[in-house]
């Protein structure tokens, strides 16, 4: 089968074209089509419409991460994407996961923007200290977490670090009072200290409500997963994780 990122960079700037295109050689050999979507919160209809469409569209199989709406979708997030999956679950073949939890994991990296994700690890700590580079980070309008826009600081957590190891389990208040800086100096420092392993560290934010969950999880098409990972103990690997520790 085929899975795509597309709430992250560079699935997120993948077209339409491109994944009809990909789409069409899932459709020739009857596979699945995994897709995790651009978008959960303030515009989470046209991220879940994006996926239910190609799949009729196309006539393939479809499966559906994460299929919760996160912290910033209005409140009838829930009910309207049951719906939906109601409605395209009767002419197409579809199943969903969700992780259940309130709090979601992600990488500390997804915070920056393609501008400077699209740069090699050195060239990105460089310019993570640029001062109008970090107004420009500070001041997304759509980061990944509507949590970092709102300032939720409490509600966003350091989930695994090389670097920083006793940072596991704190929040950006507790580690911003640690180093002296703010909340968001913090999470950018801490990623100019963790270097080369950056991409490894992950945070966890409180990205979920309970009752969406539960409301989701109760649907006859939808599935749990733990949205884990590990690929070795020993090596360069073994800190290449989706877990705490």
């Amino acid at each position: 089968g085929l899975s795509t990122g597309l709430e992250y960079f560079p699935g997120n700037i993948a077209s339409d074209d491109e994944i009809t295109s990909l789409l069409k050689v899932i459709k020739k050999h009857d596979c699945i089509y995994a897709t995790h979507v651009r978008n959960r919160d303030e515009k989470f209809a046209s991220g879940f419409s994006e996926a239910f469409r190609v799949a009729e569209k196309m006539g393939i199989k479809l499966q559906i991460s994460h299929a919760v709406p996160k912290y910033g979708a209005p409140k009838m997030a829930s009910d309207w994407f049951l719906e939906e999956l109601s409605k395209y679950g009767k002419t197409t073949d579809i199943a969903c996961d969700v992780i259940p939890y309130v709090w979601g994991p992600t990488s500390v990296t997804a915070i920056l923007p393609n501008t400077v994700l699209k740069n090699n690890t050195n060239t990105i700590v460089k310019i993570l200290k640029d001062k109008r580079v970090r107004e420009q980070i500070k001041n997304q309008k759509r980061p990944i977490w509507l949590l970092f826009r709102d300032r939720c600081w409490d509600k966003i957590c350091i989930y695994h670090s090389i670097k920083y190891p006793e940072f596991i389990g704190k929040s950006l208040i507790e580690i911003s009072k640690k180093l002296g800086v703010t909340p968001f100096d913090a999470i950018i420092d801490f990623l100019i200290a963790e270097g080369e392993n950056m991409f490894s560290a992950l945070m966890i934010g409180k990205i979920k409500n309970e009752k969406d969950l539960k409301k989701i999880i109760n649907h006859p098409l939808v599935g749990v997963i733990s949205d884990g990972m590990s690929l070795s103990i020993k090596g360069k690997l073994k800190n290449v994780r989706w877990s705490p520790g």
